[in-house]
């Protein structure tokens, strides 16, 4: 690639977005669903958590002042009034010299300030000893402690995770709004190439860039259509890329990106009404052969056809793309610092 102007991803991607601004589409899905996806709207808590006073431990409801001066060998007596299952509510309040039995997770009795542990006492005929006193709010899980109604919980652009989730859930969340899966179209190229699973003709390869693209496409977050193989056909190239176009959110081509006779994508995105060649060589190694084009208003790239590099220019280009077209915050950092094992040989500079 001689004579050409190579340029860094930054640049690239700044030509992109000086260009082109990713335009999220929302849709609805259930909680069961929504693993991984990216949150479309921000979520503020519908209710209290918990949503009411609850004890976080087996014991007894007590009024904190009523257990004052209990010791071992000096307990305090209360009655026990009644006992509170999970999931029930207490009948009425506790008054002063009563106890209400909790397990852990039981909504404390109206009048109730903290809870004894069942290991520091004994019941027998309908009266409970106390032999440790309690402090207010002690054992006690106070109603929105852990979040407040009408507070901010988790902004759009977040990423859900089993946690969170977890998060929602606890709201009542059955569905969820987040931003719908990019639709991406992987093409290979090259008559070289043959699909897995079929017989290996001399003189060629299986198409591995299909199966890793897509892969790592899906990971991203992507709704992933592969159309299959192209030959080194300018008529063949120019149509697969113009009906991909049409239909999808992001085209990733691999192979044809070089200045070779055979490389055909830029000379058949000449061919394409509506095509903006922005790209074509990047700054990098592996990647060097690498093309950036928008389609129709769409963003096309033009991965190396070798494996490696294909991949590598997955990582640091069409990853951060694939976040803006998600609107994810947690953006894909293209660096990572490591000790290396083992020298490494490399062309100076």
């Amino acid at each position: 690639m001689g004579g050409v102007r190579l340029v860094s991803v930054e640049e690239a991607l700044a030509k992109l977005f000086e260009r082109w601004r990713p335009q999220p589409r929302l849709e609805k899905v259930p909680l069961s669903e929504a693993h991984g996806r990216v949150l479309g709207v921000d979520v503020v808590a519908s209710m209290d958590l918990p949503p009411y006073d609850r004890s976080a431990v087996d014991g007894y409801a007590v009024k904190a002042e009523d257990t004052y001066g209990a010791e071992e060998d000096s307990p305090v007596a209360l009655k026990l009034a009644f006992k509170v299952p999970v999931g029930h509510t207490p009948p009425r309040g506790v008054k002063h010299g009563e106890c209400a039995y909790v397990a852990t997770g039981s909504m404390l009795p109206e009048g109730c300030d903290a809870v004894v542990m069942v290991e520091y006492t004994k019941e027998a005929n309908g009266q409970v000893e106390v032999y440790r006193s309690v402090a207010p709010g002690e054992n006690v899980v106070k109603k929105g402690s852990e979040l407040k109604q009408g507070q901010l919980m988790l902004v759009k652009g977040t990423r859900l995770t089993a946690r969170l989730l977890g998060v929602l859930a606890s709201l009542g969340l059955g569905v969820v709004e987040v931003v719908a899966k990019p639709r991406v179209a992987v093409v290979s190229t090259g008559p070289e190439l043959v699909e897995p699973g079929l017989e290996l003709r001399e003189g060629c390869v299986y198409d591995v860039n299909s199966t890793t693209v897509s892969a790592m496409a899906k990971e991203a977050g992507c709704e992933v259509d592969v159309l299959g193989i192209v030959p080194d056909d300018l008529e063949a190239l120019t149509s697969v890329v113009k009906r991909a176009a049409a239909t999808h959110d992001l085209v990733l081509v691999s192979g044809g990106t070089s200045k070779g006779e055979a490389d055909l994508l830029p000379r058949a995105l000449a061919y394409v009404e509506d095509a903006e060649l922005l790209v074509h060589g990047l700054a990098l190694k592996p990647g060097k052969p690498t093309v950036l084009a928008l389609v129709k208003g769409r963003p096309l790239v033009g991965l190396p056809g070798n494996p490696t590099s294909a991949m590598a220019v997955f990582h640091v280009l069409v990853r951060p793309l694939v976040d803006a077209m998600l609107g994810s915050r947690e953006v894909t950092s293209l660096s990572v610092r490591a000790v290396a094992g083992c020298r490494i040989h490399s062309v100076k500079g």
